[in-house]
């Protein structure tokens, strides 16, 4: 679902999303361990920081019993700026 594919766990944990037809996606993101830096390819710090969640979906619609499931997503948030050479 490209709703879910879009989402970064780290910056939105949880939120909902309007699919059409009144039916509506909400999810719940858990952390999964901690969030860790990566490192660059020249063995320097990276620019993020990455950490691996369990993200809770459910739909929900009129007149439908509700549906869920759960997937793993990773999350990434900038840590420090980009600089040439890097």
């Amino acid at each position: 679902m490209a709703i879910l594919a879009s989402i970064n766990p780290m910056l939105q944990p949880e939120g909902r999303a309007d699919l059409g037809h009144n039916a509506r996606m909400s999810w719940q993101a858990t952390p999964i361990g901690d969030a860790k830096t990566i490192t660059a390819a020249t063995g320097a710090p990276g620019r993020f920081s990455l950490q691996r969640f369990d993200v809770a979906v459910t739909i929900e619609a009129p007149g439908r019993a509700s549906w869920g499931w759960s997937v793993e997503r990773l999350g990434w948030r900038p840590v420090r700026g980009y600089s040439p050479g890097d």
